[in-house]
Formats: structure tokens, sequence, C-alpha cells
């Protein structure tokens, strides 16, 4: 059974939901992974830096970030991105 989350980028301009394996986001202390299980969290996400997942195709997809933050609670890693 594949256990995946659901990632949601939110913009100003737009917002997509869609089935993720993980999401990796670099910190001001670090990056780290968010899969399936992950305890609740709120972090600031590093300025200039990229927001990386596995898609449901199995694909690692990328996107820059000038600044943002995510949520993490269950099973659901919201991002909020400038």
């Amino acid at each position: 059974m594949n256990k995946l989350i659901e990632l949601e980028i939110i913009s100003s301009d737009k917002s997509e939901k869609f089935p993720v394996y993980w999401v990796e986001v670099e910190s001001p202390t670090g990056n780290f992974v968010v899969g399936f299980g992950h305890e609740n969290l709120i972090s600031i996400i590093e300025p200039r830096s990229k927001l990386k997942y596995k898609d449901q195709e199995k694909f690692i997809q990328e996107i820059d970030i000038y600044d943002g933050i995510i949520e993490v609670s269950n099973n659901r890693a919201t991002v909020l991105i400038e």
C-alpha cells in the first residue's frame, strides 16, 4: 500500500493540491523531509531555497521558493509561498 500525503501549495495567485510521497524543505536550521505519519509542525522555509517532492508518478519535482512557511498536520503538508 502506498502511503501518500496531500501537498497543498498556496500562493497569492493560485492554490493547488495533489498527493505526494514526501516533501523536502530547507529551514533556517537545515533540511527536513515530511512523509506519511510525520508529527505536526510549523516551520519557516529558508528564503530563496527549493521545495522538493516526489509525486504520485514517482518523479522528483522542484519549486523555487522566494519566501514561505510549511504546516504539517494529519498527513497533509500546506505550504504558503510568496
